[in-house]
């Protein structure tokens, strides 16, 4: 499939199943807002832009070659945009958590303290959908859970 070109601000339709469709706005080149805004026609990039952000992610590169997200039109990502933290928990050891911000900044948390933020990870566009179609109908997403803190 060729490479679709978008840029930060390029708001995409990601179809979900037959007649429903999801939305989210690429914030950075592989930080993605994923909208809590659903329907069952495409609609104008303005008016998903000003719908409520479900989750934001970052998003394997493969949704640009691979993936069946649409862009639909352009909203540009304010300069003020809050970036969000993630948080990182260590492998070998769980009690070493940090707060990790877009730019790699790391700061010292106890685990508690991770609950609420997403895991600092690159997810396949395929796992966005997934999760999106599960909020969708109100069920537990099992790559989500997965990537809950271990507390």
């Amino acid at each position: 499939m060729a490479r679709k070109t978008s840029k930060p601000g390029a708001v995409f339709c990601i179809p979900l199943e037959e007649n429903l469709f999801a939305y989210a706005r690429q914030i950075t080149a592989a930080l993605f807002e994923c909208f809590d805004f659903f329907g069952n026609q495409r609609e104008d990039a303005t008016v998903v832009a000003q719908q409520p952000v479900l989750f934001t992610l970052s998003v394997h590169k493969y949704v640009h070659t691979d993936s069946k997200w649409e862009p639909i039109g352009e909203v540009p990502v304010p300069e003020n945009y809050p970036m969000p933290l993630f948080f990182h928990q260590d492998i070998g050891n769980e009690d070493i958590c940090h707060l990790v911000d877009t730019k790699g900044n790391r700061t010292y948390v106890p685990r508690a303290a991770c609950v609420g933020y997403e895991r600092r990870a690159v997810w396949d566009y395929e796992h966005v959908e997934s999760r999106l179609i599960d909020h969708y109908h109100n069920r537990e997403n099992k790559w989500e859970k997965l990537l809950r803190v271990k507390l």
